[in-house]
């Protein structure tokens, strides 16, 4: 492990960065958000809860900061919030020594299927950083929200401790296992072209653009709308080189795969007994990822059929596919939200061990 980089200047909150190893030794840059008083006081762990945040395609941890920020403003005391660079994405990618040239492929061992090697990271990230005693909350959001799907299969099955909750943001909907076959044709064709990637990041990405100039009449909108109403975060999503680059097609055929065997009814197989996982499913009315809500919708009814998990969704009115990166007002609605699940967790989480 080794400790990069500590920064105090917001809002007294204590931001580390580190990198760990997972269990194929591929070395993850990892994000750290503490209150500043958690540096001088022990931990009250019968209170405080550890939020693992997993990010989407084509983004970074550092966008998750000031979602990180309220969380550790307003949960109790010693409570931490992690969110790691993922493989293929931000600092992780750039350590591999090929600069941004790196973003979007996957280092993964031959023949293994990427968003689960991605989820193999989530567990690890938990069982190394999660302090003994301390109850956790999973946090997904996109493409995020799959791996954090798979990830809690893994640790509901092994002797490790299962989180108390788990918050999904714009799940992708599924294609449908006709047009899901007719993408992996199409994948299948050009992955051994130069222009595989991009080519697929038009199609799909493209297609939400051009979806959400139709909702709105406006067909001048820019590139990433379909990301967000606030100008402003569209704006620096488009200026972030870490942000929108194409991704290799193993992971979109992977991607894909994950979306339609999850939405279509997830089986956990035997599980260890675990106390009520109180999971939200969120996203936004005009988010063309999710099909304006239908990814919502079947991510929530798939998961409501796995015992153990209690299961409630959220729609956002007008709201497109960054629910946390809206306008003011939306922003900090789903914010309070966020915030309100997650105390609601950690106060079941306490009573289960009464």
């Amino acid at each position: 492990m080794t400790d990069i980089k500590k920064d105090t200047s917001q809002m007294g909150i204590s931001h580390h960065t580190e990198v760990f190893k997972a269990s194929d030794g591929c070395e993850l840059f990892l994000r750290r958000w503490s209150s500043e008083q958690t540096n001088t006081a022990a931990h009250d762990r019968n209170n405080a809860l550890a939020v693992f945040i997993v990010h989407g395609m084509g983004e970074h941890s550092l966008r998750y900061q000031e979602l990180a920020s309220h969380l550790v403003t307003a949960l109790p005391p010693g409570s931490l919030v992690y969110c790691h660079d993922q493989r293929g994405h931000g600092q992780t990618a750039v350590r591999l020594g090929k600069g941004t040239e790196a973003l979007g492929e996957v280092p993964c061992e031959h023949g293994l299927d990427p968003m689960s090697v991605m989820a193999d990271d989530v567990v690890c990230m938990v069982t190394e950083k999660l302090p003994r005693g301390m109850e956790y909350l999973l946090i997904g959001h996109s493409m995020g929200s799959v791996v954090t799907r798979l990830a809690l299969e893994r640790l509901m099955q092994l002797d490790v401790p299962s989180p108390v909750g788990m918050l999904l943001s714009g799940p992708p909907a599924s294609p449908g296992r006709l047009l899901h076959a007719i993408y992996q044709c199409l994948l299948w064709a050009i992955r051994s072209t130069s222009f595989g990637p991009s080519l697929a990041s038009k199609i799909i990405f493209g297609g939400y653009d051009s979806q959400i100039r139709s909702l709105v009449k406006n067909p001048s909108l820019p590139q990433h709308s379909w990301l967000s109403i606030n100008e402003d975060n569209v704006r620096k999503y488009t200026e972030d080189p870490f942000c929108g680059h194409d991704v290799s097609i193993d992971l979109w055929s992977s991607l894909l795969s994950n979306i339609t065997k999850l939405n279509e009814g997830l089986t956990f197989g035997e599980m260890k007994e675990v106390s009520k996982v109180k999971v939200l499913v969120m996203g936004g009315a005009d988010d063309m990822c999710t099909e304006r809500g239908k990814g919502v919708h079947e991510c929530a009814a798939s998961l409501a059929e796995v015992p153990g998990l209690e299961v409630k969704q959220l729609l956002y009115s007008k709201a497109r596919h960054e629910i946390w990166h809206e306008t003011e007002d939306m922003r900090m609605e789903a914010v309070h939200d966020t915030i309100a699940w997650a105390k609601r967790c950690g106060q079941a989480g306490r009573r289960s061990r009464l």
